[in-house]
């Protein structure tokens, strides 16, 4: 039985003052309050120090830039519906159904969340498909910088995330007058918002299996002798972008992993299905708030750099020149010797032909 079924067996105000003198739902709201409040405050400071230079290609940049802006939305509306339960849970409530929700708020604020979340979702998968591109093609997208694409890019992911969100789960939704808990699946949309919870895994699996692939193409690539430099140094730049992306993407998916997981064994696991059991149980397994605390650990500890004082970030920018620098001289080297035995056998020649 879900939490909408509820609202039909109880009354609203009923479920809700139920929720309120939950002692252990209020802990689980308040950690995740804090944590939320952490995260925010670990990524702007990870973004100030470290900006978005260590991705190397400005689509790249430009893609997680999103990914971080709809990381930032989730987690802020996320905040939002914690520290409002925190409120009206701690309230005296004298008035009648004093802890009740008005729908609208409840509704509109975890539907922005959810947004959010996606965009997280669709920015993942326009960064997978761009290092997929630049993985088979590596000389061409070494030169590619447009703003156009960039555009287009950010406003179809952010399309694809209102628009997905959106369609499945408002058609069709009374906005009633009160609601219980923050949440976006109702009666009405219940069928629709599992095919959201499907769309979600299966973006995620499509993200990290595709990044899996171009890294194996990246390992297995064969450099031709035409634009070898340049290949050379985009094959190295695929390869250490996608090891820096996969640990962070992969905790994305544990995240939504264990919520929708944890949905599907809920029925297994609790042996009397009421408000608190399901109020308590959901907040537990629902991580994706607490993307925004894990990412910017993983992110920190994978630019640092084994060397004392390094990291991969200082090494951005000039270590392609560098990289550039070594790769022309050995040319140029190879270059100079060519020259010198095209002459030396020319001057034989020269020599033979005189003695001819």
């Amino acid at each position: 039985m879900d939490l909408w079924q509820f609202y039909e067996a109880m009354n609203v105000c009923e479920v809700s003052e139920e929720l309120a003198h939950s002692a252990v739902l209020k802990i689980i709201i308040a950690v995740k309050t804090g944590l939320c409040v952490v995260g925010l405050t670990l990524i702007s400071l990870l973004l100030n120090k470290k900006g978005l230079s260590w991705l190397a290609h400005p689509h790249t940049q430009c893609m997680f830039g999103v990914h971080i802006f709809s990381t930032y939305m989730a987690t802020i509306f996320y905040l939002c519906c914690f520290v409002t339960d925190l409120i009206r849970f701690t309230m005296p409530g004298n008035e009648d159904c004093a802890y009740a929700l008005p729908f609208w708020f409840a509704f509109t604020s975890r539907l922005l969340a959810v947004t959010g979340t996606f965009g997280q979702l669709f920015s993942m998968a326009a960064i997978a498909v761009e290092r997929l591109y630049a993985s088979l093609r590596p000389v061409s997208y070494e030169s590619l910088d447009s703003a156009l694409i960039k555009a287009g890019s950010t406003a179809l992911v952010m399309s694809l995330s209102f628009g997905m969100v959106f369609g499945l789960c408002v058609p069709g939704v009374k906005w009633v007058d009160v609601a219980a808990s923050f949440t976006i699946r109702t009666v009405e949309n219940q069928e629709r918002f599992q095919t959201l919870v499907n769309v979600e895994v299966l973006l995620e699996l499509f993200v990290l299996l595709t990044f899996h692939f171009s890294l194996y193409l990246n390992f297995r690539k064969k450099i031709s002798e035409t634009n070898y430099v340049a290949a050379r140094y985009q094959i190295s730049s695929n390869k250490k972008i996608i090891v820096l992306l996969l640990p962070i993407f992969w905790t994305h998916f544990c995240c939504i992993f264990i919520t929708s997981f944890g949905l599907v064994i809920y029925p297994y696991v609790t042996p009397t299905d009421t408000p608190i059991n399901h109020g308590i149980f959901l907040e537990s397994v629902a991580l994706a708030p607490l993307y925004a605390v894990t990412m910017p650990f993983i992110m920190f500890f994978s630019l640092r750099d084994k060397r004392p004082g390094r990291s991969h970030l200082d090494l951005g920018g000039d270590d392609h020149f560098r990289t550039l620098d070594t790769l022309f001289e050995r040319k140029e080297e190879e270059t100079g010797m060519t020259r010198v035995v095209n002459e030396a056998v020319r001057g034989l020649e020269v020599m033979f032909c005189c003695k001819v």
